[in-house]
């Protein structure tokens, strides 16, 4: 990715899904599923934080991995409470 406007592109999903995460944090908490809101804050700095210059190429990647890693066990768990919550075809979009 060396083009400025992909870097631009990837920048924006990032911080959309570090917004997503952390509106849905706050669903959650105020639930009292203080286990999943935590999961998805910690996902949510880890968007965030994929703005941010690292000057090891090699803790970029192993950030950016568990950043991916985490964002689709946190969306397959929303499909399954979405699932077991009743809603139709719901959760077939967060899959």
């Amino acid at each position: 990715m060396n083009s400025p406007r992909k870097r631009r592109i990837t920048s924006f999903l990032f911080v959309l899904n570090g917004l997503l995460l952390a509106t849905g944090s706050l669903g959650a908490l105020n639930e009292g599923q203080y286990l999943f809101g935590g999961v998805q804050v910690l996902a949510s700095i880890l968007n965030f934080s994929q703005l941010l210059k690292f000057k090891n190429p090699l803790l970029k990647d192993r950030i950016e991995v568990a950043t991916l890693l985490l964002n689709i066990i946190i969306f397959l768990f929303v499909a399954h409470h979405s699932y077991l919550d009743g809603t139709q075809y719901l959760h077939f979009a967060w899959i």
